[in-house]
C-alpha cells in the first residue's frame, strides 16, 4: 500500500516537473528584453517587456532589447546580429524585426534591422531614433534610452515604408509586395496595345511623304572638305568623394556572419 501511494506521489512530483519545464521554456521563448548588463529595474524590464510584445502584435515586426557589458571581442553591429540570427528571431521566412544593443564593453547603442523592417528603417530613420537616444544615454538613463527605441521604431514601422526609399529599394519592394499589379499592369497594356493597333488612326499615320510634292521635289548634295585638324588637351580633375552608403534615402545592408541581410547603425555613448 505505502509503495503504491509512494509511486503515485512520485508521479505527480514528475508531472509537476515537467508542467514547470515546459511554462519556463514558454517563458523564455516569448522572452523579448535581455538585460545581461543589469542596467534596468524589475518594473522597468516588465514594462519593456510588454511594449515588445504589444509592439510587435501592432507592426508585424519581431522588437529585442539586449544589453551587454562583455561583447566577448565583437563590435557592436557583429554582436547585435548574431544574438539576433541566433536567438531565433524575426517574424516570417525573412526574420522581421529590430533588436537594440546597448553595448557597455565597446561603449556603443546599435540598432540592427532585419527582413521587412529594413525598408521601414532607413538609414535616415535609424539615425534620427539614436540621435533622441544620445541624450539620455549620457545621462545614463538607460531604460529611457531603451523606451525612445521602443516608441520612435513604432511609428517608423507603421509609416509607409516608401517614405525616403531609393529607387532600387522601391523597385524591389514593389516586386515582393504587389507582384499582381506587374500582372495587372502587363494585361492593360497588352489591352491597350491590341486596341491602338485596330484603331483606323493608327493605320493612316502621316508619313513624311504625305507632305512631299513629288513633282517638284529635287535632292541636292552638298560636300564638307577637311582643311586643317587642331586637337587640344585640358587636364580634367576629379574630385574624390567619401562618406558612406545609402544616404538619406535608402537603407545600407550588411551580411552577418550567419548569412543574413541586416541593416543598422550605431553610435558611441
Amino acid at each position: 500500500m505505502r509503495a503504491r501511494r509512494s509511486g503515485i506521489v512520485f508521479f505527480l512530483l514528475l508531472a509537476v516537473a515537467f508542467m514547470l519545464f515546459h511554462t519556463t521554456e514558454a517563458r523564455a521563448e516569448d522572452q523579448r528584453v535581455y538585460d545581461e548588463a543589469d542596467l534596468f529595474s524589475d518594473s522597468q524590464k516588465q514594462d519593456l517587456e510588454e511594449k515588445c510584445h504589444s509592439y510587435a502584435q501592432e507592426t508585424g515586426a519581431d522588437l529585442v532589447i539586449l544589453t551587454v557589458d562583455d561583447a566577448q571581442g565583437k563590435s557592436s553591429e557583429a554582436y547585435a546580429d548574431d544574438f539576433y540570427d541566433e536567438g531565433g528571431f524575426g517574424f516570417g521566412e525573412e526574420a522581421t524585426g529590430a533588436i537594440l544593443l546597448i553595448d557597455m564593453d565597446n561603449r556603443m547603442i546599435y540598432i540592427s534591422t532585419c527582413g521587412e523592417a529594413i525598408y521601414y528603417m532607413t538609414d535616415a530613420r535609424i539615425e534620427e531614433v539614436l540621435n533622441t537616444m544620445d541624450k539620455p544615454m549620457a545621462n545614463e538613463a538607460y531604460y529611457r534610452a531603451a523606451d525612445i527605441f521602443l516608441e520612435k521604431t513604432r511609428a517608423f514601422l507603421l509609416k509607409d515604408p516608401y517614405a525616403r526609399p531609393t529607387l532600387k529599394d522601391r523597385f524591389m519592394a514593389s516586386l515582393k509586395r504587389s507582384p499582381i499589379y506587374l500582372v495587372l499592369s502587363a494585361i492593360v497594356a497588352a489591352i491597350s496595345a491590341m486596341f491602338i493597333r485596330r484603331s483606323e488612326p493608327y493605320k493612316n499615320t502621316v508619313t513624311f511623304q504625305t507632305y512631299q510634292d513629288e513633282a517638284n521635289f529635287n535632292i541636292m548634295q552638298f560636300d564638307d572638305i577637311l582643311e586643317r585638324e587642331n586637337t587640344t588637351m585640358h587636364r580634367i580633375i576629379h574630385e574624390e568623394r567619401t562618406g558612406g552608403g545609402g544616404g538619406g534615402g535608402g537603407s545600407s545592408t550588411h551580411i552577418s556572419s550567419g548569412g543574413v541581410t541586416h541593416g543598422g547603425g550605431g553610435h558611441h555613448f
